[in-house]
């Protein structure tokens, strides 16, 4: 959520303004979605899923090297540390 956030108010002006048009905010049809800011914002957020994935990884991985040396029995299997280890 903090990197939505902060993706969409450092690219306000880029993006062209708000993602909806409130005057028109009453159409069923969806009127009131500005579709291309929309998409620019997406593809902004997009440019850090590399990042994102990998800062996870990293996460899981110092996770299981600390389990590990804090145990004297054999490290369980990552997929069990991986669900014990998510925030």
């Amino acid at each position: 959520m903090d990197l939505l956030l902060t993706v969409y108010k450092q690219n306000f002006k880029n993006i062209g303004g708000y993602l909806v048009d409130m005057q028109r905010i009453n159409d069923k049809k969806g009127g009131y979605i500005k579709l291309k800011r929309v998409e620019k914002f997406i593809l902004l957020v997009g440019s850090f899923e590399k990042r994102v994935f990998k800062e996870r990884l990293e996460l899981h991985k110092r996770c299981l090297r600390r389990l590990c040396q804090n145990s004297d029995r054999v490290c369980v299997s990552v997929l069990d540390i991986s669900m014990r280890c998510s925030p």
